[in-house]
């Protein structure tokens, strides 16, 4: 079940509207209300944004009626601003933009109907993972001002960026949502202020203030402080009285931040508006010399510290009794994992180009690579340490003999645990999946530093502090991602990867490993991630 339940003021479950069937309800606010909805003729699920400013209007069945004369007025001036917001947004298709697929009037109210975005709102990972990595924060950033510049240049302004209005696809590229507050640049028709403390520019406090790109990206330099740091800044207009912002410039994380990502960040969150970067392309330029795929060729990995992982990570090997005979149901999406805390890591960077980490296509048998695999010239490497036989490849990809060419497949547990039993590759049909200690052996930490994995007795991972962070044995400093010796395992994915071991007390989950950070958690059978196999010599 949902966060949310059907009421009153909301549409109910599996009424029609226009062509598609309302199937759950997303989110209520003050302004709207977000349902998960399906095409009846597409088959396809999308997001529908209802127009129901709670203050003005109520619902009698399923039309929506203004509260007063007065009210009406308002009433229909907001629609109107409704409708030409969705107008607007529709007439561009940007990847980090929420995209508008229709916009109609019907129940005596507004609906835009958006894409489906299967992912996590970066709150949500955020609430997990604690902080990002300066290298994930900074194309985090870029990915952001891409899209802003795009949105800007159409004469729109989102006016509430935060991390809860950003989602992340699969692969990690951040989606800005929730435009409830974006208009065309016509400040005279807006009466509304729409701020959310810490993440809200001071000139957004005053209704007759004309908003610029500089208040959105007032927003962007909040919300990349809060990823570096883990702390939501200080409301603007405390900062006026009692300045206790501290910039990033003199946080211990600017050691390990690029001086581009520092400046961006301190210089976005300046109180005067003229003070910050006056649009978005000028906020990238201060990302200087980023290349589009930042992940450098790593030292070779020590033996000593992959030996150490060996011992490490230790959990139950108990079975998972029933699941594999679940009927193999793809599950999930937007509407279960925003609700689902332990669901797939989404924090990711580009793929590497052949120019800056060249797979070793060429290897002899008797080469190692990264002094530890040996690549056996079939899609498969054998990792001298353990003697386990890997494929290179994730599920889902295919073997060119050169590279891994596709997309990596994501599968619920049943899905992966079915379908490894089934995979042939390189003469061999017994690949399965890993189980923890096998799949945690592969995580590579470039920076050479790893936090201490802690387990209890039962086996579970213990929790730090207030953050509910886990002490699991990732990396630590700055560090590739994926975690992962890219030279072996090609075209890898900082993703999160099911492992064949359970989780103690647990029939529902099992254990992961998270190749963004090299973590280690539990995640719901049904969700759907990535799928590593392997084989025993």
């Amino acid at each position: 079940m949902g966060k949310f339940s059907f009421n009153h003021r909301t549409l109910p479950q599996g009424y029609q509207l226009g062509d598609y069937v309302i199937q759950d309800l997303l989110g209520q606010g003050g302004f709207g209300i977000a349902y998960l909805a399906q095409d009846i003729h597409l088959q396809n699920q999308v997001v529908i944004k209802e127009y129901f400013p709670s203050d003005l209007a109520s619902r009698d069945g399923q039309t929506v009626s203004a509260l007063g004369t007065n009210g009406q007025i308002d009433y229909e001036r907001g629609m109107a601003r409704f409708l030409e917001e969705g107008r607007a947004l529709a007439r561009f298709n940007h990847p980090a933009v929420v995209r508008i697929l229709k916009y109609f009037q019907q129940n005596n109210t507004a609906y835009l109907v958006m894409e489906f975005i299967d992912g996590e709102p970066l709150d949500s990972y955020l609430k997990r993972k604690h902080t990002l990595t300066p290298e994930v924060v900074e194309h985090l950033a870029k990915e952001l001002l891409d899209g802003l510049e795009v949105v800007h240049q159409h004469g729109l302004i989102h006016r509430d960026i935060k991390p809860a209005n950003i989602m992340l696809r699969p692969g990690g590229k951040p989606v800005l949502i929730d435009f409830g507050a974006a208009k065309e640049e016509l400040a005279e028709k807006s009466h509304s202020v729409v701020v959310t403390p810490g993440y809200g520019a001071l000139e957004q406090y005053s209704s007759k203030a004309k908003l610029a790109p500089a208040t959105d990206l007032y927003a962007v330099g909040a919300t990349l402080y809060k990823c570096l740091t883990a702390q939501t800044p200080e409301e603007a207009t405390a900062r006026v009285i009692d300045d206790t912002h501290i910039p990033v410039n003199q946080l211990p994380i600017a050691q390990q931040c690029p001086p581009g990502l520092v400046a961006l960040i301190d210089q976005c969150m300046q109180l005067k508006e003229k003070e910050r970067p006056q649009s978005a392309q000028e906020a990238k330029s201060m990302l200087v010399e980023i290349p589009e795929h930042p992940l450098r060729q790593p030292p070779e990995p020590k033996l000593e510290s992959n030996e150490k992982a060996l011992k490490s990570n230790k959990t139950s090997k108990a079975p998972i009794i029933g699941i594999v005979v679940i009927a193999l149901i793809l599950g999930g999406g937007y509407v279960y994992q925003q609700h689902h805390a332990e669901k797939q890591s989404l924090l990711t960077q580009p793929k590497a180009p052949e120019d800056i980490i060249e797979p070793q296509n060429q290897a002899q048998p008797d080469t190692l690579l990264g002094g530890r695999y040996l690549d056996n010239q079939d899609g498969t490497i054998t990792d001298t340490i353990t003697n386990l036989t890997w494929m290179r490849c994730s599920l889902g990809q295919t073997w060119t003999g050169e590279t891994c060419l596709g997309d990596a497949l994501e599968l619920n547990w049943s899905q992966a645990s079915s379908l490894g039993e089934q995979t042939t590759l390189a003469g061999y049909d017994d690949w399965r999946l890993p189980n923890l200690d096998e799949l945690y052996t592969l995580v590579y930490c470039s920076s050479n530093s790893r936090r201490e994995n802690q387990l209890d007795l039962l086996g579970r991972a213990v929790r730090e502090g207030n953050y509910q962070n886990w002490l699991d044995g990732r990396c630590d400093g700055v560090f590739q991602s994926p975690t992962i010796y890219l030279q072996a395992f090609l075209e890898a994915l900082p993703s999160e990867y099911w492992t064949g071991s359970a989780y103690p007390d647990s029939a529902d989950s099992l254990w992961i490993v998270d190749f963004s950070d090299g973590s280690t958690s539990t995640d719901y059978w049904r969700n759907n991630l990535r799928v590593r196999l392997v084989r025993s010599l």
